[in-house]
């Protein structure tokens, strides 16, 4: 079937309660396009190794024309909704409607920037709530590492000991980063052992005679790649290159492990990330956007 009369075929739409169901049906359209799709991958990479994200089942949806995999949907409650990279925008519409016959009300989504733009307009003609942008961001990915001048101090693995120092930085990093709170500390800790479990991820710091000055996470592993985040550095020790140095040697590692790239994610408010990660060498892919959408 041709691509312009595949796109006059209907939309339709499957769900599913299985994880390994899910991947197995998605896993080749969303590598297609690897970067851009990270972080569904990465999630579902998540579920399927045992990983939970809260009390509730996820969604998990496919749209298909004629066939063919246009679109994939992906809820983890409490969060949003995340959407892959598409064209088929008519399918975002179909997504749309079907999560909002799931749910009474959800807290937000992100996705490519034309895919999220239609699931919001499509959500407030269905339900009494407006799209409010909570961050305009860029995906990055690197798969070659340009040297950085390194200061004092060496990148170290999480130790046990480090476990509360790492829920306190997540919950520094959520406020300055204005990225949704997840719930409690509890919700915190889960999260990072979520990276503990991650094949190849974990959490790293940048030790300076033997204090933490900085933090970076890795996890969300996707058939090539794995993200790097999130990565904190306190006020009182930045601008001397710590977090920089700390990206540089975790993305390396990950590389020296037979990874074709690493991703990460930065808020395009924020010039001095996207300069530090571009002298690393990780170039742009696609921009997203993050819509909380609130009650009218």
């Amino acid at each position: 079937m041709s691509l312009a009369s595949r796109m006059t075929s209907p939309v339709v739409l499957e769900r599913f309660g299985s994880a390994e169901n899910f991947s197995a049906a998605s896993v080749a359209f969303l590598v297609a396009r690897e970067a851009e799709n990270n972080l569904l991958l990465g999630i579902t990479s998540d579920l399927v190794g045992g990983g939970t994200f809260g009390a509730e089942p996820p969604y998990m949806a496919v749209a298909r024309r004629g066939g063919a995999m246009t679109a994939v949907a992906m809820r983890t409650p409490p969060f949003g909704v995340t959407l892959s990279a598409t064209e088929d925008l008519d399918a975002i519409d179909v997504i749309a409607e079907d999560v909002a016959r799931e749910y009474p009300s959800i807290p937000g989504l992100i996705a490519p920037v034309s895919a999220a733009d239609r699931f919001a307009s499509k959500w407030e003609s269905l339900k009494p709530e407006r799209r409010l942008v909570r961050a305009n961001e860029r995906i990055h990915k690197c798969s070659t590492v340009n040297r950085t001048r390194s200061p004092r101090g060496e990148m170290r693995v999480f130790r046990e000991s480090d476990r509360e120092l790492a829920v306190q930085w997540r919950k520094l990093f959520i406020s300055e980063s204005k990225l949704p709170n997840p719930g409690g500390d509890a919700e915190l800790r889960a999260g990072i052992d979520r990276h503990l479990r991650s094949r190849d991820g974990g959490y790293f710091f940048w030790d300076v005679d033997g204090e933490n000055v900085s933090m970076a996470a890795a996890g969300g592993r996707t058939p090539n790649g794995i993200r790097i985040g999130p990565v904190y550095t306190p006020p009182s020790y930045r601008g001397k290159g710590y977090a920089t140095s700390l990206v540089a040697d975790l993305t390396q590692m990950m590389l020296e492990r037979g990874l074709s790239f690493c991703f990460l994610f930065t808020d395009l408010a924020n010039p001095t990330s996207n300069s530090i990660y571009a002298q690393i060498g990780y170039v742009p892919v696609i921009d997203c956007t993050m819509y909380d959408l609130k009650p009218v």
